[in-house]
């Protein structure tokens, strides 16, 4: 069976933080009441990918992972291109995520992204959401799970979706206080231009194999 391993680190309800490995099979997106199913191979932590001249698009949102300990929440960019299925997008979830348990029943929840270009220009959008109802009560109850455990489902927010370049860095925060500095996880990634790769590609930093002569034993 088809698997990714997603290793966070979890906020729990006392600060402490904890690093599991989840092994994850499945992977859910709703967008607009419209769902979908991603490859589980395209659910991603990676801090620098790279971009070619095709336009891409950035959707923020959220993902809620079953783990055994109860459901975790972390950001969710979808990067995707508009000419092409919804179902080749790639999803680049955060490495850092909150327990579902630690979020206070009253919390204004938000979804913030924002994209940086290369001339150093900021879009910016900001979304109140919630919590899927039938998810809730896995944040809460890790004795009833409303998310089968090795699954993860994606929340993406309503608004417009934001143009990417290459060279452009994108940045999508989970927040769970109305503080400027409240509460919140986040994750950074960054789109170099593939052409970089092919025009000025530096040698490898590390050798592979022996450097010298090697005594053989067989």
């Amino acid at each position: 069976m088809a698997h990714t391993l997603y290793k966070p680190h979890v906020i729990g309800p006392e600060g402490s933080i904890t690093t599991p490995d989840l092994l994850l099979d499945s992977v859910s997106v709703n967008w607009e009441h419209k769902p979908f199913r991603l490859s589980i191979h395209r659910l991603i932590t990676h801090r620098c990918l790279q971009l070619g001249t095709a336009p891409h698009l950035a959707l923020p949102g959220f993902a809620l992972v079953a783990s055994g300990g109860g459901t975790i929440v972390a950001p969710v960019t979808l990067i995707y291109c508009p000419q092409g299925p919804m179902e080749l997008a790639d999803a680049v979830i955060g490495r850092i995520a909150v327990r579902g348990r630690a979020l206070e029943p009253t919390a204004a929840l938000r979804i913030e992204c924002t994209v940086t270009l290369p001339d150093h220009q900021e879009l910016s959008i900001a979304s109140g959401i919630q919590l899927p109802s039938d998810s809730a009560a896995s944040t809460n109850d890790r004795s009833n799970p409303a998310l089968q455990r090795c699954t993860a489902q994606i929340q993406l927010t309503s608004v417009e979706p934001l143009l990417l370049v290459a060279g452009a860095e994108v940045t999508t925060v989970f927040r769970w206080s109305d503080e400027p500095e409240g509460a919140a996880v986040s994750h950074t990634t960054n789109f170099e231009p593939l052409s970089d790769d092919l025009d000025d590609r530096k040698p490898g930093r590390y050798s592979v194999g022996p450097i010298g002569p090697v005594k053989h034993y067989i």
